[in-house]
């Protein structure tokens, strides 16, 4: 990561936030509306710099945005090509004293979906499916045969045009911190260590993070 990329990004994700809290930076925020996470996650994620997040398992995309998912309760978060259908718990902000906004960040708490019984067994916290219509799924792998089953006569039943693979996530957080941020440069946080912790216990360890980077 370049200086100058750090720096510009780091303005950035100062001015995005600036733009969500008009009346002042809060050091803690929480939404439990759909509406109003899918507000947040799309303005997040319409920014190419600053949506990066960080996955429940382990790894990270870049966030493209998120929409009403037909399942009660649930979002659509999209990756680009991939999509996460979750339910929101709660979307929180994080700030912490002194402004240093660099290590502020956002944490979706989801959890409450329950497997489909498409597979018979789950080792995950997901499963991954070809959904032929909203809410409509079948094993992944009929995706990439291009259809589904056979008719009466024998013939192949050709997939809609709506089938897409999706990944119901049945439970796991998802973090975005700015791109230029120390959290975001450290390859190691990409172990999924924020799934691993609870909420209270993620921000005191960024708490500490931060406060070990000013010395």
């Amino acid at each position: 990561m370049s200086i100058e990329f750090r720096q510009k990004n780091l303005a950035q994700w100062e001015t995005t936030l600036k733009e969500l809290f008009p009346e002042g930076i809060p050091l803690t925020v929480e939404w439990r509306d759909l509406s109003s996470i899918i507000s947040i996650l799309n303005k997040l994620g319409s920014i190419p710099s600053l949506n990066h997040t960080f996955m429940p398992l382990s790894g990270g995309l870049d966030l493209t945005g998120a929409k009403m998912n037909v399942e009660q309760g649930c979002i659509e978060l999209e990756f680009g090509g991939i999509i996460d259908v979750v339910k929101p718990k709660f979307l929180k902000f994080y700030s912490f004293p002194g402004n240093d906004l660099e290590w502020a960040y956002f944490r979706l708490e989801t959890g409450g979906i329950l497997p489909s019984e498409v597979y018979e067994d789950n080792t995950f916290n997901y499963e991954e499916l070809t959904e032929l219509t909203p809410g409509e799924y079948i094993d992944r792998s009929w995706m990439d045969h291009g259809y589904y089953g056979y008719d009466q006569e024998g013939n192949e039943q050709p997939l809609p045009e709506t089938a897409r693979v999706v990944s119901r996530v049945f439970e796991g957080a998802y973090v975005i911190f700015s791109k230029g941020s120390i959290y975001n440069s450290v390859s190691g946080t990409y172990d999924g260590r924020h799934n691993k912790m609870s909420d209270p216990d993620f921000y005191e360890y960024i708490k500490r993070s931060a406060a070990k980077a000013e010395k």
